[in-house]
């Protein structure tokens, strides 16, 4: 590298007091306190008490309301990867069956030019 270069990284590096001394790094991630522990819906339900003056602290975010429908569980319906595996399967058989009706378009051409090349052989003779 030239000099020019390492002047620029050692600049960059180094604090704006000490030329010799390297730079100091913060600390990223959540500022002030050191609780990390919290749920999302605890930080929610705080930061709408603060912001709309709500003192119901317990009311959770993410709680289903009651009479609210659930997912279903181990029904009998097929899931969406079977779902796609019969379609590739369908989709397979299709490709198939272009082919097959591909050479049987072939086969009616070449049939029809032989039946015109009978018809022109008996009004010859």
């Amino acid at each position: 590298m030239t000099k020019s270069r390492d002047r620029k990284r050692k600049d960059r590096n180094s604090s704006e007091n000490d030329s010799h001394g390297r730079k100091v790094h913060k600390q990223r991630g959540p500022s002030g306190g050191t609780v990390t522990n919290l749920q999302v819906s605890e930080v929610l339900s705080w930061t709408n008490s603060v912001l709309y003056g709500e003192d119901n602290l317990d009311c959770s975010v993410f709680s289903s309301a009651p009479g609210s429908p659930k997912m279903a569980e181990n029904s009998a319906e097929p899931t969406n990867r079977d779902i796609m595996i019969l379609l590739q399967n369908v989709s397979g058989r299709l490709e198939v069956m272009e082919k097959k009706m591909g050479a049987i378009e072939s086969i009616e051409k070449r049939m029809g030019a032989l039946e015109k090349d009978i018809n022109k052989l008996r009004v010859r003779h």
